[in-house]
């Protein structure tokens, strides 16, 4: 399937290869599909409407992780709706084109995401919490992860199904193992320190037209009251009762459960089939049986037969499942067998299953006593992570009712109000280091009209309200406070003006005819000599000396090809290409042969990628509300 889509954008974009630039799909969801029906939409897919909710939700997850005059540019704000344009039209495409992930595939996900596991297991409770705190449904939720998990499979089946040939793998090598050999001098502005002198005059010049440029910056001094589920499990104190209790409640964490791995092969049912179609599912299931039962490999015709996408290509491995995980029908069936033994047809709502055991481990307890600190430490975990959660609520609340203190707040909380020192928009020490700190102080709404921010995340349960005490607003510095400051800027930016006049003069001379090594000499600089290199192996050579290097023309017959390099405040070099020969892709290693057709197929899955995009936006009737962005 994704070789024919492929196919079909070809045509599109022809041979053009392009870093895809796109809003990475995150774990945890950008927004719920549960909108009000009065919601104002920002965009419209075809039929599918993006909110302005949505869209919002979406650019918060960016704010406090770029720089805050990139997050408020038109043209990023487009880029981040761009990317839910995208996502919608890829949504839409892989349900008409059959990608499905089953609820088995689905269960496993979230069992196994680190971020919903305690100790190593999956925890209901973490997972509610998440949930909260992203502010979505279970639904919303497991919806968002599907689209996510069908999206990264239609991105890596662009880059699977790639197709590198032999010639451009070697146009690569050639490429790559390509060597040089050049002269070259490298002129450190250090020679001309010493002679270079920065006058009075010069100094009063710069502070008078670049006196803005010397000011002390913007600093700020806030009061913050933290919240932190971690500070209310230390309080908690449970009894012996409650330890029990918990203990006997979630008797399953403090065991190794009952694993069965399992395979399966889906024969799949679309909801609503008629008695013919269940029949012939249910003929095919036979079929398939009876092919493994004479001997046929179960991976292999998972692989071939098995109509869920997200197990077939690993041979229709489920991995390790526990009571509750799979349907009940096929967990009563697979509970029976032997390992290495199969099951026949079992009907489930997804189809007929044939299911093979190839794994068992039994359920292992661990005593109380043994389990105690565990419990202990899990059970104040819980009801801190459960407090905090109620708390949060409550802070969000009084600080946009209260606005004008944070006291309110303390109080009610039980909070103390913390100070900070100054700091600039550069960042301080502490919370203030935090880059959503800093843009919150800095807010509009925070710094002019005095009102308490939001809650501003600080970790994964650990959040801090602000206010801005102090506001220290720029000043220009006097001149003797930045004199030697305007001095050491004048003669570095003099040292550097004059390496690169020396090497224009030393390229100038190269190319009327001179020889190198007389110039060089007369500069009192020192000639080097790189010897073979190629473009992965340096050897040593500053890295921007050999990418200039290897974009110059092959010197023809005995003339060398001169050219620069500008290194900044590391100086100015000159060289002479020497010499230039051709790699040959045989001298290539198994592992440099692989790396050149990775890279390659990279390429080559992004530009298709690419046009696969392109070709549905051409198709599709998108309308951008660019005003209410």
């Amino acid at each position: 399937m994704l070789t024919a889509i492929r196919e079909k954008t070809q045509g599109i974009i022809a041979g053009f290869i392009i870093t895809l630039i796109v809003i990475p799909f995150a774990l945890w969801g950008t927004y719920s599909y549960f909108q009000g029906d009065f919601a104002i939409n920002v965009a419209k897919v075809g039929g599918v409407e993006i909110s302005q909710q949505a869209y919002r939700l979406a650019l918060e997850q960016y704010r406090g992780n770029v720089d805050p005059s990139v997050f408020d540019r038109p043209e990023f704000k487009r880029r981040v709706l761009d990317g839910l344009v995208d996502e919608t039209l890829m949504a839409s495409n892989t349900f008409d084109q059959g990608y499905r992930i089953s609820d088995v595939t689905l269960g496993r996900l979230i069992r196994e995401a680190p971020e919903l596991q305690r100790n190593g297991q999956f925890d209901p409770e973490r997972y509610n919490a998440v949930l909260r705190q992203q502010g979505l449904t279970q639904q919303a939720f497991e919806e968002r992860l599907r689209r996510t998990r069908v999206s990264r499979q239609i991105v890596d089946g662009f880059t699977e199904s790639a197709v590198v040939s032999s010639s451009q793998k070697d146009v690569l090598l050639r490429l790559w193992l390509q060597t040089r050999e050049f002269d070259y001098v490298v002129i450190k502005p250090q020679k001309f320190i010493a002679s270079t002198q920065i006058s009075n005059e010069q100094i009063e010049q710069d502070y008078a037209s670049n006196g803005d440029e010397y000011k002390t910056p913007e600093a700020v001094r806030i009061e913050y009251v933290r919240l932190a589920a971690s500070e209310f499990a230390t309080k908690y104190q449970p009894t012996e009762e409650e330890l029990r209790s918990a203990y006997e409640r979630e008797i399953t964490r403090y065991a190794a459960p009952e694993k069965w791995r399992v395979s399966h092969i889906l024969v799949e049912l679309p909801e609503g089939a008629t008695q013919p179609a269940v029949q012939q599912a249910l003929e095919q299931a036979r079929d398939i049986e009876g092919q493994l039962r004479g001997g046929a490999d179960f991976a292999v015709l998972a692989r071939k037969l098995s109509s869920d996408s997200g197990t077939a290509e690993n041979g229709g491995d489920l991995g390790f499942v526990e009571s509750g995980t799979l349907p009940k029908e096929l967990e009563q069936a697979v509970s029976a067998l032997e390992v290495g033994s199969i099951t026949g047809p079992v009907l489930t709502n997804y189809g007929y299953h044939i299911a093979k055991l190839t794994e068992h481990t039994p359920v292992v307890r661990t005593p109380y006593e043994e389990a105690k600190p565990e419990v202990e430490k899990n059970l104040r975990q819980g009801k801190g992570e459960e407090e905090f959660y109620d708390k949060f609520e409550e802070l969000s609340n009084i600080v946009y009712e209260q606005s004008d203190s944070l006291e309110p707040a303390a109080k009610v909380l039980g909070l103390e109000i913390q100070q900070s020192g100054w700091f600039d928009r550069s960042g301080g020490s502490g919370v203030t280091r935090q880059p959503k700190v800093i843009e919150a102080a800095f807010h509009p709404e925070v710094l002019i009209e005095s009102r308490n921010s939001d809650p501003i995340e600080i970790g994964g349960t650990e959040f801090i309200a602000l206010r801005v005490t102090g506001h220290r607003e720029p000043a220009v510095k006097s001149l003797a406070e930045v004199r030697a400051q305007i001095e050491q800027r004048l003669r570095r930016e003099s040292v550097r003006v004059q390496a690169a006049e020396l090497g224009a003069d030393i390229l100038a001379k190269l190319r009327e005819g001179a020889a190198l090594e007389p110039l060089i000499q007369k500069h009192g600089l020192e000639l080097k000599q790189s010897g073979p290199i190629s473009r992965l192996k340096p050897q040593g050579v500053d890295r921007r000396i050999v990418d200039v290097v290897f974009q110059a023309r092959s010197p023809e017959g005995d003339e060398a090809a001169y050219g620069e390099a500008d290194l900044g405040n590391q100086g100015y070099a000159v060289f002479a290409l020497n010499g230039v020969q051709s790699g040959e892709p045989k001298d290539a290693d198994e592992a440099l042969a692989q790396r050149a057709e990775n890279l390659l197929r990279q390429r080559l899955g992004q530009g298709h990628f690419a046009s696969y995009l392109a070709r549905l936006r051409k198709q599709a009737e998108v309308k951008i509300f660019a005003n209410r962005l």
